[in-house]
């Protein structure tokens, strides 16, 4: 029945909140760790893309995270206000912001490394190789089954 459907989704839903609770709350324990404060899960998206690409425009970083604009915006601004980020206008462009790493943020790529293996290790923790590539392979079925 429908109903039974819609509570189904929501255990499924339920799933994966805590799933992400648990690994946003192991990402800020370990910056902690790093002495990292004001951080948080979001933020890594862009650092991430940053530390990939000398600087990007807003909108790319947009496209690249899959946030809107706005909430790129919000996110880097906070990120430059911690000194990880600096914000300038395109040379070519004046109308197009652009955004790179500081020198505070290009220290975050041995965190991140860091961090991602430790984070690798705890969450597939008790799996074998072969039950690691299934679930790999389940949830890029459901992310796909989005854009059918």
């Amino acid at each position: 029945s429908v109903g039974a459907n819609v509570w189904h989704l929501l255990g499924h839903f339920h799933f994966y909140l805590t799933v992400k609770l648990l690994a946003d709350q192991f990402i800020i324990m370990e910056l902690s760790r790093y002495g990292i404060h004001g951080i948080v899960p979001s933020h890594g998206s862009i650092l991430y893309s940053l530390l990939q690409y000398e600087s990007l425009t807003m909108s790319e970083l947009s496209d690249k995270i899959n946030k809107d604009p706005s909430t790129v915006t919000t996110l880097v601004k906070k990120l430059e206000l911690l000194g990880y980020v600096k914000v300038y206008k395109d040379s070519r462009d004046k109308r197009i912001s652009r955004v790179k790493l500081t020198r505070k943020g290009d220290t975050f790529k041995n965190i991140f490394e860091n961090i991602s293996e430790a984070m690798y290790k705890i969450q597939y923790r008790n799996m074998s190789e072969e039950e690691i590539l299934t679930l790999k392979n389940l949830l890029e079925k459901l992310v796909a089954n989005f854009y059918c």
